[in-house]
């Protein structure tokens, strides 16, 4: 029998004493891994259990399979408890229990009580396990707080303590296996002991990382912090030794176990197989401790790291070591710029941002370095083109030219079959030429080649290859760029396409054309000006030639008087119109009552500016319908008297009643149209036809069309009908005159539909569509007003920052507008510091290659400039020639100043000689006098005939000559120059230059030239024929004196 050793606990106070051969030394928490395999063995084969007692005051389940066989190993017996023994009722105890006493003291206190009574148990451990039981029982009754509840309660308090007796086993492991009985309440024991100690561990481990996730509000105690997670640690590290001798201890055991061979074959066995099973599971447990542990110290380093970088007044946002600034820095200034803060403006708003979280950069970015990180942005964007647009089939590329500010640009836009757009560049161009438009398109592509580079093909072949349409306005230079773009296209279209060789002709010119569309929205500019056009020819008709006008500086010759209205109006009415004259302020406090009455919030007249979609037809109905009350408030507010004289004009106030209706019923629902999405391109054509036939109908029917009640495009047609639509379709004083426009206005539109719809009207090349045809057209938009938008955007650019460089204004469209920062975020963490550092090292190479390009812009514009300028001297040389040749022709035939005179010298000349002596005269005053004729044709030396040009006869030359020089005597008095001299009659001194030499003549101011102040007769001495020369400027040279 093995040596027996006493075990003494108290769980309450916290103290133990425990040596045994049988149990290990090691804290009974340890246990917890062995009771957690096998109840998890244990309910997987049964579902039959029995319930035992823990310390945690709660039921425990375990198999009766497992506990048979417990029972079985050890062997255990039950004694009946003896009666004789001294009466002590169950409130004593708990009453010592309650006063402090721990479980030990209390089995002492017992055990003297007992004394040397016969039958009475003498091992301490028998009355601690009754002591402790007894406190379980008294816990579970003292939570039931029903009226059964407490009589049970009461009941158990004044029953008789139940002492162990000598033949009682429960709760002693001391025993040796021989001396062992088959007892339940011993296994309970123990499983109770290692359950309690497996939910200490799993304790331990939450708390573990609780205090991780605590630690982060205890900042300020971070480094007390860190070194209790030391010592934890440190206190995890024993435990697993502990561990790890308990394994060795249980190997002893079975060894020990089997040695004796006291206990049956069956037994051993049986124990053999559970023992290396709960040593199995404790192996898998301690590794995923270990692997927990591990995991937990990463995350608390990390955690610590956090918080200490949190601790810190300081953000970490330039890497001291690798000299530049972080991803999330870049990011923040990418975020910064898009949301337009100025590049200088950057460093201090991060500042104050850090400020308003109480921390500070440890460097702030510079404006180089924000400039800097503007070009990374336009590498990225160009990067994301080169990554998604040679994915995209079908696709349709958008361009348009314009000037800003004296500097030429091109875009260049790609949308996709889903109608999403891209653009693809922005740049500087040296001419708006079509060739200069296609290399700068070269460029573009050859820089997405470099930004995504693949070894099949390069980006460029791809994105040519995908490209099936074009849309533009309809432009010369566009025109001729859609052809050089299918050329060029066409060249790469071998190193593209699989099997190129082998494809017949047909098939390559298939594959090989592009689908041009033009503007739908332009046409509305067209629209307008061939409306003001026919206005202008109807005004001239009805007021003979002299339409009304307050003043010259306030017409132009091509406008009609109602386009002026307009204009004058809209600078005079309109929010943010004229800066000096405008009056918007006294006229809305004019209008307030009448804008209310008519469900106006603001006054609808939109600032005039001529190249905006529809303007003239709009703000034409807005005039119309406020024309009464504008004309009210001029007359007592005084100021703008050519706006209200204009307003005066009843014409002009029909001209603008027919436009507005052109814009109600025509050009705003054509604009609807054509702004719809889910109309596709070529569903425009039964829209067209419509449009064309409803003009023509409406030329026909003009007073249905002015009452409103015929429609272009049927129940499509959307017409807003607001006040303004009221006022337009109601019959007025107007209507006569409006008619007459009306007349002359439809037609003219009518005409130019049939020319810019053509492709799509009956005959055109896109009347029937096939499939294959409406697929490869499914990303052509109806217009190219995304195009358009970017102009905007480079406008309000410049307009707010100056001195941008075309690059950095690329930077900022691109990026906004292809939403580079949304495909960013699309991408790992890992991938978008790889593409921010790749993009950062580009930008040096990115802006010499702009330079070079922009050097190169500047060489070319140079050359043409200093062409333009040889050309010019050349023109001016060859017309100095041809004045001089003029010159000395009328030196030679004289200046005809009169009819007689003409007659006269006429005669006495052959046909040959006359014809040369009148083309004389006629160069003479059209190219040297500069003499205005009343009929541009009366200078022509050929008229029109059903054959062709003919020349003319001398008979008519010579009428027509004289007939300049009748209206050379009615020149008005605006032809005479200021200062002119008064030297007729008077002598005169001459300088002329001869075979370089200064000779002077003598001679007599004979007259002036009829109708050219500044033109003199003058006869020289010792000759008879009269010259004519400008003396003014000779006299201001120096080479004329007058002689006394």
């Amino acid at each position: 029998m093995s040596e027996k050793r006493e075990f003494e606990a108290d769980r309450d106070s916290g103290e133990s004493t425990y040596c045994s051969d049988i149990v290990p030394p090691t804290p009974q928490k340890k246990r917890k891994s062995i009771l957690k395999t096998r109840r998890e063995r244990d309910e997987a084969s049964t579902s039959k259990v029995i319930l035992i007692e823990s310390d945690s005051d709660a039921e425990q389940e375990i198999p009766v399979e497992q506990s048979q066989s417990i029972f079985k190993r050890f062997q255990l017996s039950e004694q009946q408890s003896f009666s004789k023994m001294e009466k002590i009722k169950n409130s004593d105890v708990i009453e010592k229990i309650t006063e402090g006493n721990s479980f030990v003291q209390i089995s002492n206190f017992l055990i003297s009580k007992v004394g040397d009574l016969e039958g009475a148990s003498d091992k301490k451990n028998s009355y601690y396990k009754c002591v402790q039981r007894l406190n379980n029982s008294y816990k579970k009754l003292k939570k039931n707080k029903s009226q059964k509840g407490r009589e049970a309660l009461q009941t158990f308090l004044d029953g008789n303590f139940d002492f162990p007796t000598a033949d009682d086993t429960k709760g002693d492991v001391s025993t040796s296996l021989d001396d062992l009985q088959p007892s339940k309440e011993t296994t309970s024991d123990v499983l109770r002991d290692i359950s309690t100690e497996l939910k200490s561990e799993k304790l331990k481990v939450s708390f573990l990382s609780n205090k991780l996730l605590e630690s982060t509000e205890e900042s300020k105690k971070l480094s007390a912090e860190k070194e209790k997670y030391t010592t934890e640690g440190q206190e995890l590290k024993r435990e697993f030794k502990r561990t790890k001798q308990r394994e060795t201890y249980y190997r002893q055991k079975i060894a020990k176990l089997q040695k004796e061979g006291s206990v049956q074959g069956e037994v051993e066995s049986t124990s053999s197989e559970d023992l290396n099973e709960t040593l199995k599971h404790l192996r898998e447990e301690n590794d995923e401790l270990r692997k927990n542990i591990t995991i937990l110290e990463y995350e608390k380093e990390c955690e610590v790291e956090s918080l200490r970088e949190a601790q810190s007044e300081t953000i970490q946002i330039f890497d001291e070591e690798q000299q530049k600034y972080t991803p999330d820095l870049q990011l923040c200034v990418h975020h910064l710029l898009e949301n337009h803060v100025s590049t200088s403006r950057v460093g201090p708003v991060i500042d104050a941002c850090l400020k308003l979280a109480g921390k500070k950069a440890n460097k702030l970015p510079s404006t180089s370095t924000v400039s800097n990180i503007n070009v990374q942005r336009l590498i990225l964007s160009q990067k994301q083109m080169a990554e998604i647009i040679p994915e995209k089939e079908d696709t349709t590329i958008e361009t348009d030219e314009t000037s800003k500010f004296g500097t030429k640009f091109g875009v260049y836009a790609l949308r996709d079959d889903e109608g999403t757009p891209y653009v693809l560049g922005l740049r500087e161009l040296t001419t708006k030429s079509a060739k200069d438009t296609l290399d700068t398109f070269k460029e573009i592509l050859f820089d997405l080649d470099n930004r995504y580079y693949t070894s099949q093909n390069l980006i460029s072949q791809n994105i040519l290859f995908h490209i099936r349409n074009t849309m533009s306005d309809r432009a010369a230079t566009e025109l001729k760029f859609n052809s050089l773009l299918e050329s060029y296209r066409e060249e790469i279209l071998p190193e593209v396409v699989r099997d190129w060789e082998d494809l017949n002709d047909d098939d390559k010119r298939v594959i090989g054309r592009l689908n041009n569309f033009f503007c739908g929205l332009h046409s509305l500019v067209h629209i307008a000006e061939v409306a003001d056009k026919a206005i202008l020819q109807t005004e001239t008709t009805n007021f003979d030639g002299n339409i009304p006008k307050h003043g010259s500086s306030f017409s132009k010759k091509t406008e009609s008087g109602t386009t002026r209205l307009i204009r004058t109006a809209c600078k005079a009415f309109s929010y943010q119109g004229d800066p000096k004259s405008g009056c918007h302020g006294p006229f809305m406090s004019f209008i307030k009552d009448f804008l209310t009455e008519n469900n106006f919030q603001s006054l609808p007249l939109t600032p005039f500016k001529g190249n905006r979609f529809n303007i003239l037809f709009h703000n034409a109905g807005v005039i119309y319908l406020f024309h009464k009350k504008m004309t009210d408030f001029l007359k007592d507010h005084g100021s703008n008297p050519w706006v209200l004289f204009d307003l005066k004009v009843d014409f002009f106030v029909a001209g603008c009643k027919a436009l507005g209706l052109v814009c109600k019923l025509i050009t705003t629902p054509l604009w609807n149209l054509i702004e719809k999405k889910n109309i596709h391109i070529f569903d425009m054509n039964d829209y067209y036809l419509k449009l064309t036939t409803f003009l023509e109908d409406a030329a026909n029917n003009v007073d249905n069309f002015m009452s409103g009640n015929l429609l272009p495009f049927g129940d499509d047609t959307n017409i807003k009908r607001d006040k303004i639509y009221e006022e337009l379709v109601c019959a007025s004083e107007h209507d006569a005159d409006t008619s007459t426009i009306l007349h002359v206005v439809l037609p003219a539109i009518a005409k130019l539909t049939k020319a810019h719809f053509k492709d799509h009207l009956p005959g055109g090349i896109y009347e029937n569509p096939d499939t294959q045809k409406r697929k490869e057209t499914m990303s052509v938009a109806k217009h190219n007003k995304f195009s358009e938008s970017v102009f905007a955007y480079l406008d309000s650019l410049m307009r707010h920052k100056p001195h941008i460089k075309t690059l950095s204004a690329e930077a900022y469209i691109m990026f906004a507008m292809n939403r580079t920062s949304k495909w960013l975020e699309e991408k790992d963490d890992e991938t978008v510091r790889t593409e921010l550092k790749e993009a950062y090292k580009n930008v040096e190479a990115t802006r010499k290659k702009f330079k070079e390009r922009k050097e190169e812009i500047v060489r070319r514009k140079r050359e043409i400039l200093q062409e333009k300028l040889r050309k010019a001297e050349l023109d001016r040389q060859k017309k100095e020639e041809e004045s001089l040749k003029q010159t000395n022709d009328i030196l030679y035939w004289g200046l005809w100043q009169t009819e007689d005179q003409v007659d006269v010298v006429l005669a006495s000349m052959n046909v040959k000689a006359k014809i040369e002596a009148l083309k004389a005269q006629f160069r003479f005053r059209k190219n040297i006098l500069k003499q205005k004729a009343s009929e541009s044709h009366l200078y022509n030396f050929s008229r029109a005939e059903e054959s062709g040009r003919k020349n003319m006869a001398w008979t008519q030359l010579a009428n027509n000559l004289k007939i300049l020089i009748r209206e050379s005597y009615s020149l008005p008095e605006g032809t005479s120059s200021e200062g002119t001299l008064n030297i007729v009659g008077k002598n005169i001194s001459h300088r002329f230059e001869s075979e370089g030499n200064d000779v002077w003549y003598d001679g007599h101011v004979v007259s002036q030239v009829p109708g050219f102040p500044s033109w003199f007769n003058v006869k020289y001495n010792e000759d008879e024929a009269i010259y004519t020369y400008k003396l003014k400027e000779d006299y201001e040279r120096g080479d004329l004196k007058i002689n006394v």
